[in-house]
């Protein structure tokens, strides 16, 4: 589901979701660009999936590109 939403949007080079320590979902997602990690979370943070909302921050990765979504 949250592939879908996400390629809506923008092009995914990667996706995983896992479980955090206290219990919530949290997922990983890579895009080609910071504009597209920015126009992801432009279109998307708060937006509702399911019966929660996602919140979506980004962080650079080691590398010059491509940019992660948390």
């Amino acid at each position: 589901i949250l592939l879908g939403v996400f390629r809506e949007h923008v092009m995914v080079i990667h996706l995983s979701v896992f479980t955090q320590s206290d219990g919530n979902y949290a997922a990983h997602v890579k895009v080609p660009s910071l504009q597209d990690a920015q126009y992801a979370i432009s279109q998307l943070h708060r937006r509702k999936v399911g019966y929660k909302r996602i919140l979506i921050s980004y962080a650079n990765s080691t590398g010059p590109s491509p940019q992660l979504i948390r």
